[in-house]
């Protein structure tokens, strides 16, 4: 009962829960059936047990799932039984309780169906024409705009966010399945996921199907495997020469439960952006003071966007954000610098229109927009915001007592040029890398004078946000008002009607005045 608020209420992942007793003989029995349970559920469903006799308050929460009776000395309940408890749109806890055969096979059919992933539809690339479904999928959103200015616009509001594609080959059907789908749901923040079934596997017959060969053109030799493409923005054919392939990420043919996390954690790994777009969900973790490996002090290398109203990129930062992509790439494969498979460096870039006081704070105190940096409260607010390369550096303000006196300060260096080329930035990095952070001679870092302001969500918030916003600013004096003002009708309702009818009377009778007093005048005048 003690963990099961961490496990169960906190984790956010499905939990298959089975009540039982020690001493029954119906829960000795089928536990070989839930050891086989354990093996083919996680990491898509979670495995715990509730005894019935130690753990009577998590019983009654549970009392509409699991039958049992009171007793002069104990709790005796219907065992085992199996209660599903997941995660809903809202993130409430659902349970549902099983009633069936307890075969292994009926309850991993019963937990398939009722999980929240069974709704997620994964697509099938299939046909005799598989590479074009391949390349239709593919290929990004802006790549299916119509011609001319709406393509360019669709182009420019996607780069930099734009998630990888990802295909699951496999020579069974695959999309159904639970895992499939549990990758689908999981990852979708990261990627977007289809499959393609391989009939027959990979044969090399002049009679396999397209789908076969086409996985041994992308450079497929088992199955399944989960191909990757972890540049959404190229354009083209998947088998063009001048396209990146695929990551190639093998599953294995019957994996058990350590396999299967261990799966998905590589493919979220690789998956995950080198240069995402930071917002305040992420910076803090991405730019945050965790240590990198070796214990040392990371630093993040940030390419400021000023984006215009039409979400148009400037020539600069696009060459720049393909140069850092391609730093990363290069140490991935052992080609580049260790600094950022490390995690010494760090990678992303700002939308300096979205996210313009933090913007003018960095390029200003960095010096990117004009000469040297002066000790004023806005430092950049009299010019327009620059396409630059800053290197960022959270330093934590002074500790005394336990508490932490100061806020966090910044220490910046700027690339010194707006076109960034590969071999000169990765060059800068390393210098940076190599320099003394508490050092102030070489003019390498700055140190920001005021506390950088926090950045802004990704994306403007939406209307209900906004009225949520000004109720909780002055919308409850409004209902204080009227509540106010019902109940004085309700307390004094039979005064106020008498007050009303009075001056209703005296608005009368000073209506009647003047025109009792105009027909005089006339009467008089017309008398000889």
């Amino acid at each position: 009962a003690e963990s099961y608020r961490d496990l169960v209420e906190d984790s956010g992942e499905s939990w298959l829960v089975q009540f039982y007793h020690d001493w029954s003989e119906p829960c000795k029995d089928f536990a070989p059936r839930w050891e086989a349970l354990a093996a083919k559920l996680p990491p898509m469903v979670r495995l715990g047990r509730v005894n019935v006799d130690q753990n009577f308050g998590l019983v009654q929460r549970y009392r509409s799932f699991v039958r049992c009776r009171q007793t002069v000395l104990s709790v005796e309940c219907t065992v085992p039984a199996l209660v599903l408890v997941t995660r809903g749109d809202g993130e409430e806890l659902h349970a549902e309780s099983y009633r069936g055969s307890l075969s292994a096979e009926a309850v991993y059919e019963w937990v398939k169906r009722s999980l929240p992933e069974s709704r997620t539809r994964i697509s099938k690339l299939k046909g005799p024409r598989a590479a074009e479904a391949l390349a239709s999928f593919l290929q990004p959103a802006w790549a299916k705009a119509t011609a001319g200015r709406r393509r360019a616009a669709a182009l420019e509001r996607g780069r930099g966010t734009e998630l990888p594609r990802a295909v699951i080959f496999s020579s069974r059907p695959i999309a159904d399945s639970i895992f499939a789908r549990h990758l689908a749901t999981r990852l979708s923040p990261l990627l977007s996921l289809s499959s393609m079934h391989v009939d027959g596997g990979l044969s090399s017959s002049p009679e396999a199907s397209p789908e076969a060969r086409l996985a041994h053109s992308l450079g497929l030799r088992s199955l399944p495997v989960v191909a990757l493409w972890t540049e959404p923005e190229e354009e083209g054919s998947p088998l063009d020469k001048g396209r990146s392939p695929p990551l190639l990420l093998e599953i294995s043919e019957r994996p058990d439960a350590a396999a299967r996390e261990d799966f998905v954690a590589r493919l979220r790994a690789a998956a995950a952006p080198a240069v995402p777009l930071l917002s305040a969900a992420n910076f803090g973790a991405r730019c945050g003071a965790a240590g990198a490996a070796g214990g040392e002090r990371p630093f993040c290398v940030l390419l400021f966007v000023p984006r215009g109203g039409d979400g148009g990129w400037p020539s600069s930062a696009v060459g720049a954000l393909a140069a850092l992509r391609s730093l990363w790439r290069k140490s991935q494969h052992g080609g580049g610098s260790s600094l950022f498979s490390s995690g010494r460096v760090r990678l992303g870039w700002v939308d300096a229109s979205r996210q313009e006081p933090f913007a003018r704070h960095v390029l200003g105190h960095a010096g990117a927009c004009g000469s040297a940096v002066r000790s004023r409260a806005k430092p950049c607010a009299d010019s327009s915001l620059p396409s630059s390369i800053v290197a960022l550096r959270l330093v934590e303000g002074e500790i005394l007592r336990g508490r932490q006196s100061q806020p966090p300060v910044l220490r910046l260096a700027r690339f010194p040029r707006p076109a960034a080329a590969e071999a000169e930035l990765a060059a800068w990095v390393s210098e940076l890398a190599d320099a003394d952070e508490g050092s102030s001679g070489g003019g390498t870092w700055r140190t920001a004078k005021q506390p950088a302001p926090p950045l802004r969500g990704a994306q403007p918030p939406g209307w209900p946000a906004r009225a949520q916003a000004a109720f909780h600013s002055w919308g409850y004096l409004l209902v204080l008002l009227c509540l106010g003002a019902g109940g004085a009708a309700f307390l004094f309702g039979d005064e106020l009607r008498q007050w009303y009818a009075k001056l209703s009377k005296a608005a009368a009778a000073g209506a009647a005045r003047p025109s009792a007093s105009s027909s005089s005048s006339s009467s008089s005048s017309s008398s000889p």
